[in-house]
């Protein structure tokens, strides 16, 4: 809709864009996953958690040392 209005009237850009910078948190979080199949979303959520341990662990080994993994 916003493409579409913004093309016949510019200024329409102006009053969409704070909006979808406010939806755009949110959607990422609860609208995403919804429209996922069960195994997408699996694999999501196991990525989601994976990152957050990965980047923890990078910010807690000290570098140099070897890295062991589990995987």
């Amino acid at each position: 809709m916003s493409l579409v209005l913004s093309l016949f009237m510019p200024l329409m850009v102006l009053l969409t864009a704070p909006a979808i910078a406010l939806v755009w948190g949110p959607a990422q979080v609860s609208w995403l996953p919804s429209g996922m199949t069960p195994a997408a979303k699996q694999a999501f959520r196991r990525t989601t958690r994976q990152s957050d341990k990965h980047r923890i662990a990078s910010d807690e080994r000290i570098h140099g040392q070897v890295v062991d993994s589990e995987e």
